[in-house]
């Protein structure tokens, strides 16, 4: 069902498995990351560091050539839209990545793995080891679980404000669309509006809550009106469907009328759509409390669903500009099913439209190109941020 929902290409059409499966499953002691085509490792029990260990290549899987193997038996399970998405993000802690990202225990799962490292090529086989939902009385497997979940989170994911007095920028990083976020943003605006430019660096956030990010919102669109965004909904008219379905296959083309054929074939194609009605309100902040600067988002094939649609509100405001690569294209409201067995199931229902009447349903396309991915390989976040600022201010220049 996974493979079959992934064919759809949209983050919000996808399947979960029952709750009462995470018992028995387990996953391998093993993160990794995507550059250029390779697989690296960027995380492994540390009782392998004899053998491999963090920044070596992973030349194959099973025996299959590394990229092959996450293409065959990974990406198939992806929902996203963006085909970057399952390469970057394959990890054990990627719940689309199901072939490849656990297995029941009673399987005794191994990873065989050929490993590219300084000393040459080396063979490895890494266990599935790490309990979803270890038993509370497994203190070793719980330990062992909270231990690489911890090694598993990226350094400094907590949300980040930092700033440049000397050529007025300031830069907000957050990874999730959450209460956090909103208390963290509303603690800071203050401090925000002293600046002439800002940079929101949604690189690695994969959503959340929608509400969380509405305060913000307020701040940085300076209308006195807001709406969300635009979306259009397919129209089903079984009738019509069936009256177009006679007429394509018992009539010649010519004997049919171009008011049957505009009124009834797009039901039939799946072509007849309608706008959704949505909201238009009061901005609650003043004009004076907004901010008026220069406001520069950026985006990656990571960047998902609430997330994207903060991306998208703020191009309401005519200084935002979004800079990075696609998006990960997990937009619109999904249909909840819930399946007797306990499996729950996402069906996206409309297609996505930013405020230039473009179709981003498949991802927002930035207004610059850039792969910045390369930037939080080294340094801390003081780093990452003059590196963006740096390209900021190259724009600038170009644009002049």
């Amino acid at each position: 069902m996974q493979k079959f929902l992934a064919c759809f290409h949209n983050g919000h059409t996808s399947a979960s498995m029952p709750d009462y499966l995470n018992n028995q499953l387990s996953y391998p002691l093993l993160v990794t990351s995507y550059n250029e085509g390779k697989l690296y490792i960027e995380n492994i029990g540390s009782h392998y560091s004899k053998k491999v260990t963090v920044g070596d290549e992973i030349l194959t899987i099973d025996g299959m050539p590394a990229m092959k193997y996450i293409n065959e038996n990974g990406s198939v399970y992806d929902s996203e839209s963006n085909p970057d998405i399952s390469k970057m993000t394959y990890s054990m802690f990627n719940p689309s990545l199901t072939l490849v990202s656990f297995a029941p225990k009673a399987y005794k799962k191994r990873l065989k793995l050929e490993v590219k490292t300084a000393d040459g090529i080396k063979k490895v086989q890494i266990p599935y080891d790490i309990d979803i939902n270890p038993l509370p009385s497994d203190s070793a497997r719980q330990n062992k679980l909270d231990y690489i979940k911890k090694r598993n989170l990226q350094l400094n994911r907590e949300n980040i404000l930092l700033v440049d007095s000397v050529n007025s920028f300031a830069y907000i990083r957050f990874t999730k669309c959450d209460k956090e976020f909103d208390a963290f943003f509303q603690k800071h605006q203050g401090v925000i509006k002293k600046y002439d430019n800002l940079i929101v660096d949604i690189t690695d956030n994969s959503g959340g809550d929608g509400n969380a990010v509405t305060n913000a919102i307020s701040f940085l669109v300076d209308n006195d009106s807001l709406q969300w965004n635009k979306y259009k909904t397919r129209i089903n008219k079984a009738n019509y469907r069936a009256k177009a379905s006679s007429r394509l296959y018992y009539y010649k083309a010519n004997d049919v009328s171009q008011q049957d054929k505009d009124l009834f074939y797009p039901y039939f194609y799946d072509t007849a759509f309608e706008d959704v009605p949505y909201s238009v309100f009061a901005n609650r902040l003043p004009s004076a409390e907004r901010y008026k600067g220069n406001i520069y988002v950026i985006t990656a094939p990571n960047t998902a669903s609430a997330a994207e649609f903060f991306a998208i509100v703020l191009t309401i405001n005519p200084k935002t500009r979004i800079l990075g690569k696609r998006t990960a294209g997990a937009n619109g409201q999904p249909l909840v099913v819930r399946l007797p067995s306990g499996i729950e199931v996402l069906i996206n229902t409309c297609k996505t439209f930013d405020y230039r009447g473009r179709d981003v349903s498949s991802g927002i396309t930035p207004d610059y190109e850039r792969d910045f991915s390369d930037i939080y390989k080294i340094g801390k976040p003081v780093d990452w941020f003059r590196k963006v600022e740096e390209y900021v201010n190259e724009l600038s220049q170009i644009k002049k």
